[in-house]
């Protein structure tokens, strides 16, 4: 319930003790544990069950007069804004990338010899395609956690954390412009757009803003982002005198700035 809504129904997720919280919803609380039980104690099966009640399918619009009556949203009168997770927001950019590993089980560290454990960090080794596999695959080394993940609140490893802190802090937009792994996936994404050569510049926008947003993109952003593609283009043409490759970096570009948009990072 927690992962799936924001919020536990024990809002203290580590600690059901004296000292931790009531549960918001106690017979919702039984309800599930018992069906959770009948169900052969399958996880799948619980959240199944929990994703397609009505609750779940809510929105999260804002609502003044049921504001007054529960700030707090104890009652889940609508479904919690909140950041997707260090991990959400990494297999994401795969995903959308296209190179996203979906290949299941099997060891973690074996595949890494030189990049989990290595006796010198800026030793340069060669890409493994286990590197892209789901960040619930990656090995977590102490003291080597991947900037992708800490910087997102990822907790430190040797700790055991219920409920992570959820920050928004100048790094991580810095992480979003700058890092290399996010310059990657943004020029693989640009590449994947272009295979197309008969989509005109303002589909290749509505595609790039349903695998990033989930939504049709607007009049009014469809002609904002042509007009910035061709501006970078020209941009890039005085400085490259090979079209494709001027066009590639000015998708790349604005494939970025998708990547690091707030709308991108946050699930409503």
């Amino acid at each position: 319930w927690k992962h799936l809504f924001g919020n536990g129904l024990v809002r203290s997720v580590d600690n059901f003790g004296h000292l931790g919280e009531q549960p918001t919803h106690p017979e919702l609380l039984d309800y599930l544990a018992q069906r959770f039980v009948a169900e052969g104690w399958s996880i799948k099966t619980l959240i199944r069950e929990i994703m397609v009640s009505n609750t779940y399918r809510l929105s999260s619009d804002f609502s003044a007069e049921r504001y007054q009556k529960d700030p707090g949203n104890h009652l889940v009168w609508r479904m919690n804004r909140r950041r997707l997770s260090a991990e959400k927001i990494r297999d994401a950019v795969l995903s959308i990338s296209g190179k996203l590993n979906l290949q299941q089980g099997g060891s973690s560290v074996a595949h890494y010899p030189e990049q989990a454990i290595s006796p010198n960090r800026n030793k340069k080794v060669e890409q493994n395609p286990s590197e892209f596999r789901r960040s619930i695959y990656l090995p977590i080394v102490r003291g080597n956690v991947p900037a992708a993940l800490t910087v997102f609140d990822f907790p430190a490893p040797e700790m055991l954390v219920g409920n992570r802190p959820t920050t928004t802090v100048p790094a991580q937009a810095l992480f979003m412009m700058n890092s290399p792994f996010v310059v990657s996936q943004a020029e693989q994404t640009a590449s994947k757009l272009l295979t197309d050569s008969k989509q005109s510049d303002r589909q290749r926008v509505s595609e790039l803003y349903l695998a990033c947003l989930g939504r049709e993109a607007t009049t009014a952003e469809q002609s904002e982002a042509v007009q910035y593609i061709d501006a970078l283009k020209q941009q890039n043409g005085k400085e490259n005198s090979d079209a494709k490759v001027a066009e590639q970096k000015a998708w790349a570009s604005y494939c970025q700035i998708l990547f690091a948009s707030t709308e991108f990072r946050f699930l409503n």
